[in-house]
């Protein structure tokens, strides 16, 4: 079993931090910046981490109460411990967000508010994710947002209508996975819309095709055949038949697999194949670190 860090942290999720990075970092980019794109992605490592160790914090309880495996309500870690990670940790993803716009040569102000927005958005969603589920997934598809957005500001210092179609897309997309993850552990049921946003959230491809070309392109079909029939099926087919998290899982890696096509449909082949690349990381990654 992976240590109780990895686990606290869910680092075998971070691909498709990586690749949500990629889709705002190259989506309507002039010139696209290598080295900024890379202390993006820790940047935004460093935010999803300080997330999912604040995460553990204010479920203790919860997690305590439904025995859920977790090291912080195992004892393996201490809570004070764990908090301080995670300050830490959202801290340096600001600071990290700056250092990439230093690098792009972008606006440092923009930087700062929206990776200040991001952290802020991760903080309320924790705050208040027990109490009010459809708020809690709204807000956990605010910092995915944020996250596309940040990666889009910092390294090409600009929100192109394609980064914000896409942007949206990956917004709705994580707002169902909330949804279906309210039926992980004990006293909660999946909440029923989760597939209606994921349907919605893979017709983003098309609109940004139609946006950039103007038509149904090669790369495009490819991306949504993928996308449409074969993740989101077995996605529901897991949630049928498997356990809980088997499905959850899936959605999750699922994230790189929708960036891959929203970055074949305005003709980014090479970051698309990146990002499914991420999107299988994640889903290897995952059998040695579960990721929920």
């Amino acid at each position: 079993m992976a240590g109780p860090w990895a686990r606290t942290l869910r680092i075998s999720n971070l691909p498709t931090v990586w690749s949500n990075v990629i889709l705002g970092s190259v989506l309507g980019a002039d010139t696209v910046h290598i080295g900024a794109i890379a202390v993006m992605a820790a940047a935004g490592s460093a935010a999803y981490m300080g997330g999912m160790a604040l995460n553990d914090v204010f479920d203790v309880r919860f997690d305590q109460a439904n025995t859920t495996p977790r090291p912080l309500a195992m004892g393996e870690l201490r809570r004070g411990q764990v908090c301080a990670v995670a300050t830490v940790l959202l801290a340096a993803s600001i600071g990290s967000a700056i250092v990439a716009a230093v690098l792009a040569s972008t606006a440092l102000l923009p930087t700062l508010v929206m990776a200040a927005a991001l952290c802020f958005a991760i903080v309320n969603y924790n705050a208040v994710h027990r109490r009010h589920a459809a708020l809690a997934a709204g807000l956990m598809g605010l910092c995915r947002v944020a996250l596309v957005l940040t990666a889009a500001v910092a390294t090409a210092g600009v929100l192109h209508p394609a980064v914000c179609i896409g942007a949206a897309a990956v917004g709705l997309w994580t707002a169902a996975i909330t949804l279906l993850a309210r039926g992980e552990r004990g006293g909660e049921r999946a909440a029923p819309n989760w597939l209606l946003l994921m349907l919605i959230a893979a017709a983003g491809p098309i609109a940004i095709g139609l946006y950039a070309t103007g038509t149904v392109s090669g790369p495009l079909i490819g991306g949504m055949l993928v996308l449409t029939l074969a993740w989101i099926p077995a996605v529901v087919r897991m949630h049928r038949g498997h356990p809980p998290p088997a499905a959850i899982l899936w959605a999750i890696a699922g994230l790189g697999v929708l960036d891959m096509a929203l970055l074949m449909a305005s003709g980014h082949v090479l970051a698309g194949a990146i990002a499914m690349c991420c999107g299988a990381t994640c889903l290897l990654a995952q059998r040695r670190v579960l990721g929920t």
